[in-house]
């Protein structure tokens, strides 16, 4: 695993498996987190009671993650009318 960014808002890693499995991701679950692998949006799992996890296919892959506010639209919608 190698961490190409970590910020607060975006996360970006390279990860390696020898075989098909769940990444658990060591981050408070929260569903307004948006995860990529190669680019292509994964359902996000609640893992471990608290923590995130993904279906991780086999092979090096680029995971990216990014905070998404489950209310902002709809605020917007009504606030800059």
């Amino acid at each position: 695993m190698q961490w190409r960014t970590y910020t607060p808002n975006y996360r970006k890693v390279n990860v390696s498996s020898s075989a098909d499995g769940f990444l658990r991701i060591s981050e408070v679950y929260y569903p307004g987190w948006k995860i990529c692998i190669d680019g292509k949006p994964v359902k996000v799992y609640r893992s471990d009671l608290a923590w995130m996890a993904v279906n991780f296919p086999k092979g090096s892959h680029t995971v990216e993650m990014f905070p998404q506010s489950l209310y902002f639209n709809k605020a917007a919608m009504v606030s800059f009318r």
